[in-house]
């Protein structure tokens, strides 16, 4: 199956007016990246799968002086026509309309990013396992993740956020933590060895239907093992309430 590509200009009209500047960026994102991106020594590339409009290379390439290059991919053409002709950086950089569950590249990236993306589709699984096999080793997966004390909610008929202009609905993936680290702990090429992320409580946003009233808004870094036979537990670091 693959994902769902919204006709809906919700997404548009959000990231083309948002999330353009690192200050506009929510407090988990910013400690995750900065702390992952500050301790790197060499120019990173980097790929925003789920890039919307391209803010965060926007963002990252402004904000800090060792970003070596930028893709995005999205699977809105709306968004990516924006960012072709609007979203201009001063690194080297690319912007492609792809689905995330699917896309295909040869080259492996230093930072991988997902923001409000592998959450928001039907394919959650394979985007995962895709973004994943595009780390090279030692680099990281870092990925926004709702996270609940209950049950894992993947079904769009009980948690769906509703676009209203054209009245589709978006999967509202909701995780229990321990599921969440499961499914990690399965990624292949090269597994884990490192998991950190940063959390807070939060209400769902205006529009969403979900049964629970309050999420830990959270975004984890997974970095992958130089050792492709590793069998040591990854280290778990978890600032979450």
């Amino acid at each position: 199956m693959k994902n769902i590509k919204y006709k809906s200009s919700t997404f548009l009209n959000y990231y083309s007016k948002k999330r353009m500047t690192w200050e506009e960026y929510y407090e988990s994102e910013k400690v995750i990246l900065d702390r992952i991106i500050k301790k790197a020594k060499d120019g990173i590339d980097i790929m925003d799968v789920g890039c919307g409009c391209g803010g965060l290379g926007k963002a990252l390439s402004e904000t800090f002086d060792n970003i070596n290059s930028y893709v995005g991919i999205d699977y809105s053409d709306k968004e990516i026509e924006y960012a072709k002709k609007c979203n201009k950086l001063n690194i080297p950089y690319e912007y492609r309309c792809d689905d995330a569950a699917t896309f295909s590249d040869e080259k492996r990236y230093d930072i991988v990013v997902s923001f409000s993306c592998i959450d928001f589709n039907i394919e959650v699984y394979e985007m995962l396992k895709n973004c994943w096999d595009k780390v090279k080793p030692g680099g990281y997966l870092v990925t926004s993740i709702r996270l609940t004390e209950k049950e894992s909610i993947n079904d769009i008929s009980r948690a769906y956020q509703l676009l209203s202009d054209t009245k589709e609905t978006c999967n509202y993936v909701v995780f229990n933590l321990n599921d969440f680290l499961k499914e990690v702990m399965k990624l292949k090429n090269n597994p884990a060895d490192e998991i950190q992320a940063y959390g807070y409580w939060h209400s769902p946003a205006s529009g969403t239907v979900c049964e629970y009233s309050q999420l830990c808004m959270s975004v984890f870094a997974i970095r992958k093992a130089y050792d492709a036979q590793i069998k040591k537990p990854a280290l778990v670091k978890l600032e979450l309430p």
